[in-house]
């Protein structure tokens, strides 16, 4: 008998437990919700690229230019976390986009304003040279870049200069570089 009731409680203690370890889906996804947070900036094309990119403004980075300060970008995207060096120049990386560097020494001009821009492959994801083509039409350069070790399609707007980067001329762009 005392089997019996040892059994039954251990059965009534374990389906109390269980039912405990699955709470309410309501109270799951009160208890869950984070303060949201902007997405990270992609680079977009589409017909008024272009134009933006001969006025120095970097299309889907929320108002980013050409000229702006470190502080000015920084109040956009987040404090500068890192940087890196690329062909000399440093780069810096900003919070809420780690795949960006931007730099602000323009060394032809002695200037700090921003005025070469690095994206990786997060910020234009899956697209191809002729994705690009497609936005951009073809009014543009392309050869094998020994340095960067990949093929690279450039284009000019004004004084802006895009390109854009991939292993071989079908595959996915892993680089962008903006400069003016």
């Amino acid at each position: 008998m005392i089997f019996k009731r040892t059994t039954g409680l251990l059965c009534f203690l374990l389906l109390i437990c269980l039912t405990w370890q699955a709470p309410h889906p309501s109270f799951a996804a009160a208890s869950t919700t984070q303060a949201k947070t902007k997405p990270a900036p992609m680079l977009i094309l589409n017909k008024n690229t272009a134009a933006y990119l001969k006025k120095g403004v970097i299309p889907g980075f929320g108002g980013v230019q050409f000229g702006m300060t470190q502080n000015q970008i920084a109040s956009k995207l987040g404090k500068p976390v890192s940087s890196f060096y690329h062909y000399g120049g440093e780069f810096w990386k900003f919070k809420n986009i780690s795949y960006a560097g931007f730099n602000f020494e323009n060394p032809y001009t002695g200037s700090n304003g921003m005025w070469c821009l690095l994206i990786g492959k997060e910020g234009f994801p899956d697209q191809t040279f002729a994705d690009v083509k497609k936005h951009l039409g073809s009014a543009y350069e392309m050869y094998y870049n020994d340095m960067e070790e990949a093929y690279e399609m450039v284009y000019t707007f004004g004084k802006t200069r895009i390109s854009f980067m991939a292993d071989t001329s079908k595959s996915k762009i892993t680089l962008i570089q903006i400069s003016r």
